[in-house]
């Protein structure tokens, strides 16, 4: 599983115009982390990256 840093309009916080929001999200496939969006009500998306090998949450692993 990959994990995909997006940013993007998420439309059920601040109704109806949303708030601009970046967040971590894992799927196996781009398509289907655009999906998982959509689902959650993420629309705009301005960036998608694979951040797999460099997201943030990556630090704790290392030290255990």
């Amino acid at each position: 599983m990959k994990l995909f840093k997006i940013t993007g309009r998420h439309t059920q916080v601040k109704t109806p115009d949303g708030v601009v929001l970046t967040c971590w999200l894992g799927a196996e496939t781009k398509e289907d982390a655009l999906t998982l969006c959509a689902e959650k009500g993420i629309i705009d998306i301005e960036c998608i990256i694979d951040d797999t090998n460099t997201n943030p949450f990556l630090e704790g692993k290392k030290d255990r």
